[in-house]
């Protein structure tokens, strides 16, 4: 999971430590701030996991973030997206095609940044449960599948 949390955090510049804090937000006035080891855990939990879910249906599940501090100015979104990938040969000489169904992305918590206030939204430390539901289209769905030559793969 830790992977996950590193892939939405900022990236850490080289010559910073790792107890060296950045801002969440765009303004560099900002007194709010996160450290990249704020984040202890960050998951999405399927109500049903072993559902097999069909076009039109409502997936239920939670997002679930374990904080060890305090943070300020969160934004958590939810994406679904489905995408088709075809796989190229190593004979042959056509490039790796990846075309996307859908892409959905909806606001779970906070609220995009004003430039009026510094101080949005706030999370204390400790874990937080954040329940959504989401539908899934009912046209350009197809049946999940992986093959040696390409998957069609749906992801939140």
């Amino acid at each position: 999971m830790r992977k996950a949390v590193s892939r939405i955090l900022p990236k850490q510049k080289p010559y910073e430590s790792a107890s060296t804090l950045l801002s969440t937000s765009t303004s560099t006035s900002s007194n709010f701030k996160i450290d990249f080891h704020s984040i202890d855990d960050f998951y999405i939990q399927l109500d049903n996991p072993h559902q097999i879910w069909l076009p039109g249906d409502e997936v239920p599940g939670q997002i679930v973030l374990i904080t060890k501090k305090n943070l300020a100015n969160i934004v958590i979104t939810l994406s679904l997206i489905g995408f088709i990938k075809i796989n190229a040969s190593s004979q042959s000489k056509l490039r790796p095609i990846k075309h996307t169904l859908f892409d959905h992305t909806i606001k779970i918590y906070g609220e995009e940044e004003t430039s009026n206030a510094d101080f949005n939204n706030g999370l204390f430390k400790g874990e937080h449960v954040f329940p959504f539901i989401v539908k899934l289209p009912n046209k350009r769905i197809f049946t999940s599948i992986d093959f040696g030559k390409g998957s069609i793969n749906y992801t939140l």
